[in-house]
């Protein structure tokens, strides 16, 4: 990696799209049945290929070691919650605990700017040259989620129902309404991406579409046939299509809006 000169006149950029919980299983068949056409697309007209995860193969370990590029035993995230040495108090992970410099931080030194959007476990965000939006296990409520701070009040205002979580409707078992606010949430991330990327300036943007795996979690059982718990023809069996959908929707805007300097990195945990 080198330094940017002054007289460049085109700067090589990257956009990197996570998908949390992204498996072929779903993406395969849905891909060649027509769903997800902008996939499609981006398997058909670049390199597609199954990666390894870490161990364990959860998001934040996963998505801190492809930024970091190392394993867990080095940047020292193994889950969502860290377990003391002298007690049994759990504690939720947060950037400060990551090891290692992060690819933006690598960036920076080179000159270059970066755009974080809801990457896990960057909250606190850090201060560095471009901007940061935290993602899942950014605490409930703070101001300071953003950096510079001044940007959550700038996406709430411009991002209509703008928000980092989705609902809670399945607590209460209320599975359509659990549904809407995971369609709506990634409606609303996508809106904000798009913004993001047209109004700052960026070399390496990354965004994570989180529910995704949320989804699963959920409505598995409703699609999966082989599950045991599979209940037969039912309303859910499209439930996480239409979550992908949003995001296949997002993908296609986005490579309207790619020139040919630009790289687009689509990958999972």
């Amino acid at each position: 990696m080198t330094d940017a000169s002054s007289t460049d006149t085109k700067r090589q950029r990257v956009v990197a799209i996570g998908i949390d919980g992204g498996s072929f299983r779903v993406l395969r068949p849905w891909m060649a049945e027509g769903h997800l056409p902008n996939f499609a697309r981006i398997a058909r007209e670049g390199a597609v290929g199954t990666l390894m995860s870490t161990i364990p193969p959860l998001t934040p370990p996963a998505f801190v070691s492809s930024m970091t590029g190392k394993n867990p035993g080095k940047h020292n995230i193994f889950d969502f919650v860290r377990v003391p040495r002298d007690g049994y108090r759990r504690s939720v992970i947060n950037s400060t605990h990551v090891r290692g410099n992060k690819l933006w931080t690598i960036l920076n030194h080179y000159g270059r700017k970066a755009g974080i959007v809801h990457f896990p476990a960057s909250y606190p965000p850090e201060h560095i040259d471009g901007f940061i939006v935290g993602g899942i296990l950014t605490p409930k409520g703070v101001d300071s989620h953003t950096w510079p701070v001044e940007l959550a009040d700038e996406l709430r205002r411009e991002i209509p129902g703008y928000r980092i979580y989705r609902g809670r409707q399945h607590l209460q078992g209320d599975l359509d309404g659990y549904l809407a606010s995971l369609i709506e949430t990634t409606q609303v991330h996508a809106t904000e991406a798009l913004y993001l990327m047209e109004k700052k300036e960026w070399d390496f943007f990354f965004l994570m579409f989180k529910y995704t795996d949320g989804a699963k979690h959920i409505y598995w059982k409703f699609w999966d046939r082989e599950h045991p718990d599979y209940p037969g023809p039912n309303p859910y069996e499209d439930a996480i299509l239409k979550v992908y959908r949003e995001v296949d929707d997002y993908l296609g805007k986005l490579l309207d809006r790619l020139d040919d300097d630009t790289t687009l990195l689509v990958y999972s945990d």
